[in-house]
Protein backbone atom coordinates (compact mmCIF):
# COMPACT_ATOMS: atom_id res chain seq x y z
CA UNK A 1 0.00 0.00 0.00
CA UNK A 2 1.49 3.39 -1.14
CA UNK A 3 1.65 5.80 1.38
CA UNK A 4 -0.53 8.46 2.24
CA UNK A 5 -3.28 6.28 -0.11
CA UNK A 6 -6.69 4.59 1.89
CA UNK A 7 -6.96 0.93 1.41
CA UNK A 8 -10.69 0.61 0.03
CA UNK A 9 -11.06 -2.58 -1.67
CA UNK A 10 -13.91 -2.64 -4.63
CA UNK A 11 -16.65 -5.85 -3.85
CA UNK A 12 -16.24 -8.65 -5.81
CA UNK A 13 -19.33 -8.29 -7.76
CA UNK A 14 -18.38 -4.96 -9.40
CA UNK A 15 -16.68 -4.89 -12.53
CA UNK A 16 -12.92 -2.73 -13.65
CA UNK A 17 -15.16 -1.86 -16.49
CA UNK A 18 -18.13 -1.19 -14.20
CA UNK A 19 -16.11 1.51 -12.48
CA UNK A 20 -14.22 2.83 -15.29
CA UNK A 21 -17.72 3.55 -17.17
CA UNK A 22 -19.13 5.36 -13.66
CA UNK A 23 -15.99 7.46 -13.44
CA UNK A 24 -16.73 8.27 -17.11
CA UNK A 25 -20.07 9.16 -16.06
CA UNK A 26 -19.41 11.26 -13.62
CA UNK A 27 -16.46 13.03 -15.05
CA UNK A 28 -19.31 13.87 -18.33
CA UNK A 29 -21.64 15.43 -15.25
CA UNK A 30 -19.04 17.34 -13.78
CA UNK A 31 -17.76 19.12 -16.90
CA UNK A 32 -21.82 19.07 -17.74
CA UNK A 33 -22.13 21.16 -14.46
CA UNK A 34 -19.47 23.56 -14.82
CA UNK A 35 -20.81 24.29 -18.63
CA UNK A 36 -24.01 25.29 -16.65
CA UNK A 37 -22.07 27.23 -14.36
CA UNK A 38 -20.13 29.38 -16.49
CA UNK A 39 -23.21 29.64 -18.50
CA UNK A 40 -25.29 30.73 -15.60
CA UNK A 41 -22.83 33.63 -15.24
CA UNK A 42 -23.36 34.63 -18.19
CA UNK A 43 -27.26 34.60 -18.66
CA UNK A 44 -28.71 33.12 -15.29
CA UNK A 45 -32.30 32.54 -16.68
CA UNK A 46 -30.81 30.04 -19.33
CA UNK A 47 -29.73 27.44 -16.75
CA UNK A 48 -32.26 28.32 -14.27
CA UNK A 49 -35.51 28.46 -15.93
CA UNK A 50 -36.94 26.12 -13.72
CA UNK A 51 -36.98 29.01 -10.55
CA UNK A 52 -39.16 31.70 -9.95
CA UNK A 53 -36.02 34.11 -9.48
CA UNK A 54 -33.09 33.34 -11.51
CA UNK A 55 -30.18 35.03 -10.02
CA UNK A 56 -26.36 34.62 -10.31
CA UNK A 57 -26.35 33.65 -6.39
CA UNK A 58 -28.48 30.83 -6.88
CA UNK A 59 -26.60 29.49 -10.08
CA UNK A 60 -23.41 29.20 -7.99
CA UNK A 61 -25.29 27.41 -5.23
CA UNK A 62 -26.66 25.17 -7.26
CA UNK A 63 -24.24 24.74 -9.82
CA UNK A 64 -21.10 24.97 -7.84
CA UNK A 65 -22.48 22.38 -5.42
CA UNK A 66 -22.96 19.98 -7.60
CA UNK A 67 -19.87 20.89 -9.68
CA UNK A 68 -17.61 20.34 -6.18
CA UNK A 69 -19.63 17.11 -5.16
CA UNK A 70 -18.99 15.87 -8.74
CA UNK A 71 -15.33 16.34 -8.47
CA UNK A 72 -15.01 15.10 -5.40
CA UNK A 73 -16.48 11.66 -6.80
CA UNK A 74 -14.26 12.32 -9.43
CA UNK A 75 -11.05 12.08 -7.15
CA UNK A 76 -12.18 9.83 -4.96
CA UNK A 77 -13.17 6.88 -7.61
CA UNK A 78 -9.90 7.91 -9.31
CA UNK A 79 -7.88 6.68 -6.29
CA UNK A 80 -9.99 3.56 -6.08
CA UNK A 81 -8.62 2.03 -9.58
Amino acid sequence: MKKGRLDLTVPFFISRDMIEAIILFIRILFFLSLLSLIMGFIRPVYVLWFMDRCNRLMVLKLYGTLSLVFFVLYTTLEQLT
